[in-house]
């Protein structure tokens, strides 16, 4: 878990050191997606932007004012997801159906702007309430 948080600070870190010119470290983001065991069309989806887009970060241009607030809102989510779900495991789950997202997997729900229900579920689980 200390592994994946300081992963999940070095993306955060690699972003804002290419917003502002900086040393680039666009392999942050591959080894971001390692670590959690998604994909980078995965991490296209959570990030809600174009294929293209992530090229560009990948390539080591700085994502726009927009994207900037993606990024730090889902490197957060992240962060405290890490806590209670282990890292090589957050890429089945988010491709899990749940019954607390009436069906939906908690990508779709990324997807649909309802982050603020994994917080939820995050937040229960933390107050050791599994949901049963």
């Amino acid at each position: 878990m200390a592994r994946l948080k300081a992963r999940v600070e070095d993306l955060r870190h690699s972003f804002m050191d290419v917003i502002n010119g900086k040393a680039k470290r666009p392999d942050a983001i591959r080894q971001f997606c390692r670590e959690v065991n998604i994909t980078i069309d995965t991490f296209t989806r959570i990030m809600g932007t174009s294929r293209r887009t992530v090229a560009t970060w990948l390539a080591g241009d700085p994502p726009n004012r927009a994207n900037q607030r993606n990024v730090s809102e889902m490197s957060r989510l992240f962060e405290a997801l890490a806590k209670v779900v282990p890292g090589l495991q957050i890429g089945a789950w988010l491709d899990i159906p749940n019954p607390a997202l009436e069906g939906s997997t908690p990508l779709q729900a990324i997807e649909r702007g309802e982050s603020d229900r994994l917080w939820r579920m995050i937040w229960e689980l933390r107050m050791g309430n599994s949901g049963d």
